[in-house]
């Protein structure tokens, strides 16, 4: 049987600032803790992510080398461990932290946000918006923060990595892994898929934020989609179940794969090609049909030759 290089993304749990936005004013972006309810939602995922691997390796042992990544905020450090403490932990052989999982950066409006961004910096809120309305939300930088493309180029650092950990030559006696778990962020989740997918920047606006705790799987550098639906990021945080997500198709590879289709349309070898006989043969009957030599045929002499009113 193939074996694939598998990656599962999962967003941290419910903070305390999913539910109360204020949360941002009195508290550091990178320590904002998860809610009780949070805590569950991530051994809710971990149990999820034990039965898929079930389903897909039987025991640890046929897996592999698993090994986690997680950003290294409180909220989605508290989703990994709450992860690890149900049966999942028994398929993860390492946790390691990276600062390039991290969520983006809003810069000026981190912590106030863009409501409140508005009123207290007027001036820089109103050239966010017209610097979103002409470039795209992916383009426009935050001030003194990060685009959505920053996150895309920051986050791709990190691929290298996990590369390099799934080729053993590289040390000597160390075995490859071939399973990685990401604990990250909705956009940089985002970003992770765009960039190991290959994906473009239309796909990223067209989709969202997965669910709180929703679990995305990646076989090679394809998109599997959801495995596990996760959580409402409001006030309900109620399950989602897998029929309510969805990760669209990129309309741009849509687009450049119909553009091939009609260059091999135009170009396919079971397209008839006009040749000279041909031409000749239409100048021969055009003259059997002008009969009165005017080099122009009327309805008439057409009807005489073809038939038909």
């Amino acid at each position: 049987p193939v074996k694939h290089f598998r990656i599962w993304l999962i967003r941290h749990g419910e903070s305390i600032a999913n539910v109360d936005p204020a949360a941002y004013k009195c508290m550091p972006d990178h320590k904002l803790p998860l809610t009780e309810r949070g805590e569950k939602m991530a051994e809710n995922a971990g149990r999820a992510l034990d039965e898929q691997f079930k389903q897909m390796f039987g025991t640890p042992e046929k897996m592999g080398l698993c090994r986690m990544w997680v950003s290294p905020f409180k909220r989605t450090r508290q989703t990994a461990d709450g992860i690890l403490t149900t049966a999942a932990g028994d398929w993860i052989h390492d946790v390691k932290e990276s600062p390039f999982l991290v969520e983006q950066d809003w810069g000026l409006f981190e912590g106030s946000g863009m409501e409140d961004g508005k009123e207290k910096y007027p001036v820089e809120w109103g050239r966010m918006q017209r610097l979103r309305e002409h470039q795209g939300k992916y383009w426009a930088r935050m001030p003194m923060g990060e685009s959505c493309f920053d996150v895309c180029t920051r986050v791709a650092n990190l691929f290298e990595t996990i590369t390099r950990d799934r080729l053993p030559k590289w040390s000597v006696g160390r075995d490859s892994v071939e399973n990685v778990i990401i604990v990250s962020h909705g956009v940089t989740i985002r970003a992770f898929i765009m960039m190991w997918c290959h994906l473009s920047p239309e796909w990223f606006e067209v989709n969202m934020n997965p669910p709180n705790c929703s679990i995305i799987r990646i076989d090679d550098s394809e998109c599997k989609g959801y495995v596990f639906g996760g959580y409402n990021c409001d006030e309900d945080g109620l399950p989602v179940a897998l029929e309510d997500v969805e990760i669209k198709d990129d309309p741009r590879l849509l687009e450049l794969q119909l553009n091939a289709q009609n260059r091999r349309l135009r170009h396919s070898p079971h397209e008839y090609q006009w040749t000279i006989q041909d031409t000749e043969a239409a100048a021969e009957l055009f003259s059997i049909m002008d009969r009165d030599g005017s080099g122009t045929i009327c309805s008439e002499e057409a009807s005489e030759i073809l038939g038909g009113d």
